[in-house]
This record gives C-alpha cells, sequence and structure tokens, in this order.
C-alpha cells in the first residue's frame, strides 16, 4: 500500500501494480555514429532527452477483442475483463468498461480507507463506502460524485478528520482533477492467417 500522504514522492511503479517497461530506445537515438571529435548538434541532444523521458515515463496496456462484445485489457500481470450488458447486444458476462470506471473510484478511495485503517490497527468490518452519482438532466454526462465513508461510533474520534485527507490521496480522484490528455491513433500492422483465410 503506497503512503497516504500527498507529499509521498511518486513511485515508479503504475496504478494496479502495471509496471513500466524497460527503457526500449530506439537504437538511433542512442547509437548514433558521427566522426571522432565531432560535436552533437544542442537541438538534436534535446530531442533524443524528450524522446528518452516520453519512452520511460509511458506504461504500456494491451486491449483485445476475444469474441462477441466482450473487450479485453491485459496489464501484463492480470487481465481486466469486460463485455456489454444484453440490452447492449452483450451476454453480461462481466461488467461494462464505463462501470469499472465508476467502480475504480469508489474502489480506490475505499483502498486508502483500508491502508489507513490497518497502519493503525482499526477494524474495517463495519466500514463500508457509498458511491453517489449525479449525472446531468439527460443522464448523458457525470457532474459530481459523492464519497460517504460510513464509521462505526466507536471510530477513533482523532483518526476522522485524518482518514478524510488520507482519501484525497486516492489515485482515481487526483487524476480526475488533472486528467490527461488522451490521444488516438491507427498503425498498420500485416493480417493474421486467420483473418486473411476469414476474408478469402
Amino acid at each position: 500500500m503506497q503512503a497516504l500522504h500527498d507529499d509521498t514522492p511518486e513511485r515508479r511503479v503504475s496504478p494496479s501494480g502495471l509496471s513500466r517497461p524497460e527503457c526500449a530506445v530506439p537504437r538511433e537515438l542512442l547509437d548514433q555514429r558521427r566522426p571522432a571529435g565531432a560535436r552533437a548538434a544542442p537541438a538534436a541532444s534535446g530531442t533524443i532527452l524528450a524522446s528518452v523521458a516520453l519512452i520511460m515515463n509511458a506504461s504500456e496496456i494491451r486491449i483485445t477483442f476475444p469474441g462477441g462484445k466482450r473487450v479485453e485489457a491485459d496489464l501484463g500481470s492480470r487481465v481486466i475483463k469486460t463485455d456489454q450488458s444484453p440490452a447492449h447486444g452483450g451476454d453480461g458476462s462481466a461488467p461494462e468498461p464505463y462501470d469499472l470506471f465508476l467502480a475504480s473510484i469508489g474502489a480506490c478511495a475505499g483502498a486508502y480507507v483500508l491502508g489507513f485503517c490497518q497502519a493503525r490497527g482499526i477494524r474495517t468490518t463495519d466500514i463500508s463506502i457509498a458511491e453517489r452519482l449525479f449525472f446531468d438532466d439527460a443522464q448523458t454526462r457525470l457532474e459530481h460524485v459523492e464519497l460517504e465513508i460510513a464509521i462505526p461510533d466507536d471510530f477513533p474520534e482523532k483518526y476522522r478528520t485524518s482518514l478524510l485527507r488520507a482519501v484525497e490521496g486516492c489515485k482515481v480522484k487526483r487524476t480526475l482533477a488533472s486528467p490527461p490528455e488522451i490521444s488516438v491513433k491507427t498503425t498498420s500492422i500485416a493480417p493474421s492467417r486467420g483473418s486473411q483465410i476469414a476474408s478469402n
């Protein structure tokens, strides 16, 4: 469990235990041959450093399509399965992706509540979190999320405010507060033998 305070330095491991890959820097960036005594151009050096930093900070999750409406996300150490509900043409064999996103907000907060209590020997059997979702009138945009932590009467009074501060460190909450840029692109690959046969 990561430390619960915001001033804790970030670890080089991404959420859910997804390890960042080794620095697979393109060889042309690291092995640029030049005559002896020649100086590297400052602009090129800056480009190399920027490319190295980008690669070192990248994590990859592989998304695949096993059949039907199912979509799977391979994190390396585990696979997260999703499906569409029967109303959306799926089998309902797993949560829909958006449901997993919503659940991750409360689950992340719960992980911080659990870690806080375990570190102080506080029982969690009677603690629960209610996550309430508020959408706009058209029910298409999530406008507000409320997390209410139910704690028993014998919960130590001196820790109540600290518990709320701990939950503020939830990485899902912090990511939503400062959302990343999401880019989408395509890349061409050779078709597999199975797909060639299917298309003939």
